[in-house]
């Protein structure tokens, strides 16, 4: 799945570990606001009670004035973006994160376990994927299609 028109913001793996969610995108989709700092080369993400700041290169970010250390250094990215470990981002947003093998990653507000379950919800799963991989599901589609599963 791209998560910019142009197809080069992308969410990657590397080293075993989901690594790559474009901050803007990612705070863009959570309702969030992010703001980069020249003066220090910081992004700052702020959604709900929390605040985030990245830097560039560094494998600590400060979480509400503390500093925290994330899994894998932010870096910069496909379409000059900065990525950072968006299983941190999730575990400090208090986020529900779901990754597949595929790249598939899905995050919430709400708990989707029961719903983005293999045994329970094949035919979901298997379009969810499938989508992703071979159709360019857009993160929108995919969420209308959650949606609808919720609602059933």
């Amino acid at each position: 799945m791209y998560t910019s028109a142009e197809k080069n913001i992308i969410p990657y793996e590397k080293r075993r570990k989901i690594h790559g969610a474009c901050q803007i995108f990612f705070a863009d989709s959570i309702g969030a606001e992010i703001n980069y700092d020249e003066s220090d080369d910081t992004t700052h993400i702020s959604y709900n009670d929390k605040e985030i700041v990245l830097g560039i290169g560094s494998k600590t970010c400060s979480l509400n004035g503390g500093e925290t250390e994330l899994s894998v250094p932010c870096e910069i990215g496909g379409g000059n973006a900065l990525y950072a470990p968006v299983d941190d981002l999730c575990s400090m947003t208090g986020l529900f994160l779901h990754t597949e093998e595929n790249g598939v990653i899905i995050y919430s507000a709400d708990d989707m376990s029961n719903i983005l379950d293999w045994q329970k919800n094949t035919n979901v799963m298997r379009r969810i994927c499938e989508s992703y991989m071979f159709d360019d599901m857009s993160g929108e589609e995919m969420a209308n299609l959650l949606a609808a599963k919720i609602s059933q």
